[in-house]
């Protein structure tokens, strides 16, 4: 059975949603979103998604660096 913990929200009313992945999947996440920026990086993605905000996801992407 999973285990599901809520936290209350902090004062500005975020919460933490956390994700399992491998090093290779958050060095290429840090890799693509810059210094710093990963976590808003993949919060946009996911939200965009979670819409079904195809054109934002489009947006989002095209605004990456690529790296090898």
């Amino acid at each position: 059975m999973l285990n599901i913990v809520h936290s209350p929200p902090a004062e500005d009313g975020l919460v933490v949603f956390a994700l399992r992945m491998t090093l290779d999947e958050r060095t290429r996440l840090h890799e693509t979103a810059g210094p710093a920026k990963a976590s808003r990086f993949a919060r946009m993605i996911l939200i965009a998604a979670a819409n079904r905000d195809v054109d934002r996801l489009r947006e989002i992407v095209e605004a990456t660096t690529p790296t090898a």
